[in-house]
């Protein structure tokens, strides 16, 4: 998977908030499980799931 913005750090960081089991689970993240989340806006929300 190669997506800009989405490194090993955020994965890890999304597995422990429970947001990812696996990689498919990216495709069904919504804005609104992002957005509250700490350093994520609305433009970092819309780059990241782009």
């Amino acid at each position: 998977m190669d997506i800009e913005g989405f490194g090993t750090r955020l994965a890890q960081s999304f597995v422990e908030k429970g947001l990812l089991r696996d990689v498919a689970d990216f495709y069904y993240l919504e804005p609104d499980d992002l957005l509250a989340l700490e350093g994520f806006a609305e433009k970092s929300v819309a780059n990241l799931l782009a």
